[in-house]
């Protein structure tokens, strides 16, 4: 006979970084200085990486771009943004 047991198997705890990712003209503005911030296209290919910093400059041509951000205390942020 099979016996059922609760076994976690997620993540406990989920920590996501307060930085405020927001584009003005041609830079991406964090809130905050942060670790690390890095620029990804939609297809997952890094474009850009900056280290301790509170701007990065954004990409030149349109399109969707994913954001991600680790901050001081190492916890991240993803977030996608538009250049329009």
């Amino acid at each position: 006979m099979y016996e059922m047991k609760y076994v976690p198997t997620g993540i406990d705890k989920t920590h996501v970084s307060n930085v405020k990712i927001s584009l003005q003209e041609n830079k991406i503005i964090l809130s905050e200085q942060v670790k690390m911030a890095e620029i990804y296209s939609v297809s997952g290919v890094r474009l850009a990486t900056a280290y301790n910093t509170s701007e990065i400059a954004a990409p030149d041509q349109k399109g969707i771009y994913i954001v991600t951000v680790t901050d001081n205390f190492g916890t991240k942020k993803v977030q996608k943004i538009a250049v329009q």
